[in-house]
């Protein structure tokens, strides 16, 4: 896993399908992308799928509690192992290729600087404590609770499970500040035991910015403690996801408005379509090159921490039909690497195409194909997609926690 991005905080008046630029003082951090694993481009695939699985577990359950088949590859999932030819799977595996896996950036607690991702598929922070052991903490610099005067510690265990490992530990209490803005008394994690998925990468925990109900910790989120508190001007976030391969370009993540640099046109909201905590909107339709693939009744959850999209076999083998020269290895999706085809997505009335750089995603050395990355899983049930890095490096995204919507605008970087 490795990153690149910024945050910048600008400030915009946002409603339902509309935009209107509001003037402010803008606040800017770099962020930094995490960048691409070697291996097997088979075993990445599956690596990314049970990812998503995992992340997603209580959705699983509950979409495919009597779908005996679906909760063993859960379990699988979730003990670290893989059912099939592949057999277990490396989540410490490095990465190579076109794969950009996820995006974080420096905040600090308690005067203390540590990295970290900024996931809108999870709800809580945490970073590394002096106590923890586990080889992935000790590759990382600790938080020092002798070197902060306002630091309280709360501890209540806590225990969070990611697509990528699992970290448990105690909760505490201390002064967080991103790109300048501050949340005071913010709670947050402090691991005593990290999985080793959490070794070999350069970022030091991870701050979710989900809804509150998703909390692990049963804490605010740091972002809803800065706008309950007046920290921000508005109540919402964006982020611009930047390609590796896109030289000169930086990534960004905007606290309190938008960064009216990254984007064309005007952007466009949809509601949440539930309140479990995700960003959860509707999902109007997808087509390829122009012909439309009339999905009904279909949601997405839009999580920055997810580098596939994963969507139910039937849904894929559409989109996958569609498109000049795809077929299956292995039961895995695999395009033309040169395919220049047209998939997109509609989200309230508005397509917002996927650049084929995106879709492509990783040689697999047979016949000049790439592994897709669009990709078969099971989430939520059969209406539900997980729409991760794939399709948001293609446009800019805002989450309102205010209004509970997802807005999009066509990204300015092609």
């Amino acid at each position: 896993m490795k990153f690149f991005a910024l945050i910048t905080l600008l400030f915009l008046a946002l409603s339902v399908n509309d935009a209107v630029p509001v003037t402010s003082k803008p606040t800017v951090i770099s962020l930094v992308k995490q960048a691409n694993e070697k291996s097997n481009w088979l075993n990445v695939r599956k690596i990314h799928q049970v990812r998503a699985l995992v992340k997603y577990q209580k959705l699983v359950k509950t979409a495919y509690a009597s779908d005996k088949d679906v909760l063993n590859q859960l379990e699988l999932a979730i003990s670290g192992k893989s059912g099939g030819k592949t057999g277990e799977v490396d989540l410490t595996v490095e990465v190579s290729g076109n794969i950009d896996i996820g995006y974080f950036g420096p905040i600090t607690i308690g005067g203390q600087t540590f990295n970290t991702i900024f996931d809108t598929g999870s709800s809580d922070l945490w970073v590394p404590s002096a106590g923890c052991n586990s080889k992935a903490c000790k590759q990382h610099e600790p938080f020092d609770t002798k070197a902060s005067k306002t630091f309280k510690l709360l501890n209540k265990d806590f225990k969070i499970q990611y697509g990528t490992g699992n970290v448990s530990g105690i909760t505490a209490q201390d002064n967080l500040v991103v790109g300048g803005v501050e949340s005071k008394g913010q709670i947050f994690g402090l691991t005593n035991e990290e999985s080793d998925d959490f070794a070999n990468v350069p970022f030091d925990g991870i701050m979710g910015m989900a809804l509150n109900q998703l909390s692990a910790e049963n804490a605010t989120t740091p972002f809803s403690n800065m706008v309950s508190q007046g920290s921000v001007n508005n109540p919402f976030f964006g982020f611009h996801l930047q390609r590796s391969l896109d030289k000169g370009d930086t990534g960004s993540l905007t606290l309190g408005g938008v960064d009216n640099s990254k984007f064309d046109g005007s952007i466009t909201f949809s509601k949440l379509v539930n309140n479990q905590g995700f960003w959860e909107i509707g999902l109007d339709d997808a087509s390829v090159n122009g012909k439309p693939l009339n999905f009904n009744g279909r949601s997405a959850i839009i999580d920055t921490g997810t580098t596939l999209v994963v969507i139910p076999e039937e849904d894929a083998k559409k989109i996958h039909n569609l498109i000049p020269g795809a077929t299956q290895i292995n039961g895995t999706f695999v395009v033309p690497c040169n395919t220049n085809v047209n998939v997109a997505f509609t989200f309230a009335g508005v397509s917002y195409n996927i650049d084929p750089r995106d879709l492509a995603i990783q040689p697999t050395g047979i016949n000049n194909t790439c592994a897709s990355g669009i990709s078969a899983g099971n989430i939520g049930g059969n209406t539900t997609w997980l729409v991760g890095d794939v399709f948001l490096k293609n446009v800019y995204s805002v989450y309102n926690i205010q209004d509970l919507t997802v807005g999009f605008a066509p990204s300015k970087i092609k």
